[in-house]
């Protein structure tokens, strides 16, 4: 499974959070038993996936419908991956949402002067279905984990944008939607990664903009890095994405015209040499990327 379906299947969390929710207001049982409660469900729920949840406080409102706020989360994951620390999550079950057939609610969470903020619904049964409307604000995927646990990579970097949409997990075909997202402060550790020795690597700002319908995803902006700055590597691409049923045999129709710095052609000195086909009259490179995205196959563009 991915890591990005095992993120999003964590999520599901709140579908039990909502029943037993629902079910101990009508019975007005004490505030304390029924956070005991609420708190044991996504403690079991995480369990399952191998995740130890703790919190030092959490809070209870019925008032305009439940809310339950946690504080002082400590999120500890199978290793090597690091303990993740949230300073508050928050979670308004929908029970509107219950009485439809689905699971979920809003969402938020605050760690430092990061955020993410927004709504996430999924069905109770069948198929891995979200639903989600998510707003970031200098989320800090570095403290989240997010690159150790999608990669092994030690990176760190801030998110801003908006992801909108409906997400089949069992069929990416089905899906439509709208990303905008800014990666900012991208900073890769020096480490040893699949056999490489790569030096640190900084790319200061990252944008992706693009509409998903049915099996196509149009690029409106891919771009990385920022152009005449010092970053790593900076990078424009253009074209098309075409959804299969899984992420990695999707299939890739891009143009790339791509620079990287003396800091990454002295760590690979035979680099310039293997993308020599590719290499343009200014120092740049430029390929078409084509094929799945676990089998991508590179074609140079000859310089004009």
């Amino acid at each position: 499974m991915s890591s990005s379906r095992k993120w999003l299947r964590g999520v599901s969390w709140t579908a039990l959070a909502v029943g037993s929710l629902l079910f101990f207001s009508i019975l007005k049982l004490p505030d304390a038993r029924l956070k005991a409660y609420i708190h044991g469900v996504i403690a079991a729920q995480l369990g399952a996936q191998g995740i130890t949840f703790t919190a030092t406080e959490s809070a209870l409102g019925l008032l305009l419908g439940p809310r339950y706020t946690l504080r002082g989360v400590t999120l500890e994951f199978p290793p090597p991956r690091a303990a993740v620390k949230l300073d508050e999550l928050t979670v308004k079950p929908s029970l509107l949402a219950t009485l439809l057939g689905k699971a979920g609610g809003s969402i938020s969470l605050v760690q430092g002067d990061s955020s993410l903020s927004g709504t996430v619904y999924t069905r109770f049964s069948g198929r891995p279905w979200y639903q989600v409307d998510l707003d970031f604000e200098r989320l800090n995927l570095g403290r989240l984990g997010v690159f150790s646990a999608a990669a092994g990579v030690q990176a760190s970097a801030l998110l801003n944008g908006s992801l909108a949409g409906t997400f089949d997990l069992d069929n990416l075909k089905d899906s439509q939607g709208k990303v905008d997202l800014q990666i900012t402060k991208c900073v890769i550790d020096a480490q040893n990664i699949q056999g490489f020795a790569v030096p640190r690597l900084s790319i200061s700002e990252s944008r992706v903009e693009a509409s998903i319908q049915g099996d196509q995803v149009a690029f409106k902006t891919l771009k990385i890095g920022k152009a005449g700055s010092a970053d790593d590597l900076i990078a424009t691409l253009t074209g098309k994405a075409t959804l299969n049923r899984f992420l990695a045999s999707s299939s890739l129709d891009l143009t790339a015209n791509f620079s990287v710095s003396q800091n990454i052609q002295k760590s690979f000195a035979i680099l310039d040499a293997l993308l020599a086909p590719g290499k343009q009259a200014d120092g740049s490179y430029s390929y078409k990327l084509g094929g799945a995205v676990n089998a991508l196959f590179p074609t140079p563009i000859p310089a004009k």
